[in-house]
């Protein structure tokens, strides 16, 4: 009697433990899908459009399936919205097709040039731009008027250089440097801010420009 009463525990006991397992696996396996579905859900709230001629070709960094598209010469670019002061600003940057190979098969892919980024300020925002495969970066400052309209305040461009230094009197040495160019005009945004033209700051305006020479490490 004692003995069956024992076989009654241990069953029991097994039971208990391989229900315990069987509930912990369908648990994980929820938070498994859920996660899943969660960043599934992240990737396409990414899903960034790419354009060319205001025609929608794709999306950013899916593969590029038209081949013909790596000849043509006509500038692919995306559309990025920022929320600043309740009033949406829109910035248009080009984007390139980069290209991969697994096992000898060529892939393409369409990549960025300029990382945005918005920054938010109590009174101003910051909308930064940074080239990715250079190491041109620029600002563009923006406040609300008093007609409650978006407009640039400043704009501010950084980018590497060399410049030729005298040492001697027929002697120059090259040396690295930044070119920080600044242009503080007050213009209203009624239209898409396209970063390339905006980058054009350090070009069109030397005279906002300042070389600083790096110091030697």
């Amino acid at each position: 009697m004692r003995r069956l009463a024992l076989n009654t525990i241990l069953t029991s006991k097994i039971n208990i433990f391989i229900f315990s397992i069987f509930y912990l696996l369908i648990v994980t396996n929820q938070s498994a899908a859920l996660d899943n579905s969660s960043i599934i859900s992240s990737e396409k709230k990414q899903n960034i459009p790419v354009y060319t001629n205001d025609k929608e070709i794709g999306y950013l960094y899916e593969q590029v399936n038209d081949i013909s598209l790596l000849e043509e010469n006509k500038p692919f670019f995306i559309l990025e919205k920022f929320n600043v002061f309740s009033k949406s600003v829109i910035i248009k940057s080009d984007i390139t097709i980069t290209g991969t190979r697994n096992n000898n098969k060529p892939s393409y892919f369409f990549n960025r040039i300029y990382d945005v980024a918005l920054e938010n300020h109590n009174d101003y925002a910051i909308i930064s731009v940074r080239n990715t495969i250079g190491v041109s970066y620029y600002q563009i400052y923006i406040r609300e008027n008093k007609k409650n309209q978006l407009e640039i305040f400043k704009e501010k461009a950084e980018d590497s250089v060399l410049v030729k230094v005298k040492i001697n009197d027929d002697d120059f040495d090259s040396q690295p440097a930044d070119l920080i160019c600044l242009r503080q005009t007050t213009k209203v945004i009624n239209d898409i801010i396209y970063v390339p033209d905006s980058l054009n700051l350090n070009i069109k305006n030397k005279k906002v420009c300042q070389t600083k020479i790096r110091q030697q490490q």
